[in-house]
């Protein structure tokens, strides 16, 4: 009987650290993700490009 006592205690201590890792990289991964509108420049629209494009084949001929 009185081995049974700790083994609450062990199946929660066991993975627990697995499970803060885990946390703590989602956690990483979602601050990126908030940031990427910051950090990355955006594309020029695709009828800027094309409108370019355009007049770069007009200009040649």
């Amino acid at each position: 009987m009185l081995q049974q006592q700790g083994a609450g205690s062990r199946l929660v201590a066991r993975p627990f650290p697995q499970h803060l890792g885990e946390a703590t990289v989602g956690i990483d991964r979602q601050i990126a993700l908030a940031r990427f509108d910051h950090d990355v420049p955006d594309a020029p629209p695709d009828d800027v490009i094309g409108l370019k494009a355009v007049r770069h084949r007009t200009a040649v001929r």
